[in-house]
């Protein structure tokens, strides 16, 4: 069918209509300023179509939500995927994109578990090992060889010492 139409030297209706209600209701909708403003620059300084400016293709249709675009539905849906999702601008961003990618948050959880499971296993030795301290401390007390003194003669010699 779309051949019909350029054999006969024309652009079959339904493509001119997708066209001119993709231009004014999604990529320049005349409501939002921020994309009336770029369309305006566009038609002074890009080239673009003077008509692009009347908001006919947005009353086109009626039921503009269940509208479904046979000839620039792939290309609208590609250029949504686009916004959504920017391929990396820079080399940094492509390393971001590729460190928070599924696989890697996976590695890096694999590894957390293993040195967390290190860890654990060096506490609990070096817990064994404070607790056979305490044992050995408790089994063996240590014997008291030095010279006793009370606290007043401590406070006494260290008088004398000061007198000096």
């Amino acid at each position: 069918m779309l051949t019909d139409f350029l054999c006969s030297g024309c652009l079959p209706p339904r493509l001119l209509a997708e066209t001119l209600h993709s231009l004014q209701a999604i990529l320049f909708h005349f409501d939002d300023h921020r994309s009336s403003t770029l369309l305006e620059r566009l038609i002074c300084k890009g080239g673009f179509d003077e008509d692009c400016a009347q908001p006919e293709g947005y009353k086109m249709f009626d039921n503009t939500e269940r509208f479904e675009y046979l000839y620039w539905g792939e290309r609208l849906a590609r250029l949504h995927e686009f916004v959504l999702n920017p391929p990396p601008k820079n080399s940094f961003e492509r390393w971001m994109k590729w460190q928070t990618s599924e696989s890697n948050a996976f590695a890096v959880a694999l590894m957390a578990l293993f040195i967390s499971i290190i860890i654990g296993i060096l506490s609990l030795g070096l817990a064994a090992f404070q607790a056979w301290i305490a044992w050995k401390a408790w089994k063996e007390p240590a014997s008291n060889n030095g010279p006793d003194i009370s606290l007043s003669e401590l406070v006494d010699w260290l008088r004398q010492q000061e007198g000096r």
